[in-house]
């Protein structure tokens, strides 16, 4: 994949915020529901880094779409399952990668009846799925 200086280092600071917010996220590893409605720093703050991290994602998607020469999806969702035929995912990472995405809407959109399952996930599995994915788009940029 060939990429510009000015996308090599966006994609990096981007990796490297989005790792150092899932490092902040471990503090939540036994986040529950009790905890997350009554606790409104406690979910303030696991919404802020879920939030922050998928923006990462989306957006080191998309700058690696764009040096590939894909198209650039018009839905974040549309653009996290297109890392798949561009090599940056694998088709088993699809649904956590459609998750990162609904999660990001329902956070940004403040659907607070429909976003502790996806947070929940998040927490639970997400992190670690984003890691996966994370890893993957640095060996591609250190190609």
């Amino acid at each position: 994949m060939k990429l510009t200086a000015g996308q090599r280092s966006g994609v990096m600071v981007r990796i490297e915020f989005a790792r150092g917010e899932l490092a902040d996220l471990a503090e939540y590893g036994d986040l529950n529901w009790i905890v997350y409605q009554s606790n409104a720093k406690s979910r303030r703050n696991v919404e802020r880094i879920a939030e922050n991290v998928a923006n990462a994602t989306i957006d080191i998607a998309k700058i690696l779409l764009a040096a590939a020469g894909s198209e650039v999806p018009e839905t974040y969702r549309d653009v996290l399952v297109a890392t798949v035929p561009a090599g940056l995912a694998d088709e088993s990472q699809v649904p956590d990668l459609i998750r990162l995405a609904q999660l990001r809407n329902r956070l940004s959109h403040r659907y607070l009846d429909y976003k502790w399952e996806l947070v929940k996930w998040f927490v639970d599995s997400g992190q670690r799925a984003v890691s996966i994915w994370l890893d993957r788009c640095e060996r591609a940029v250190s190609l």
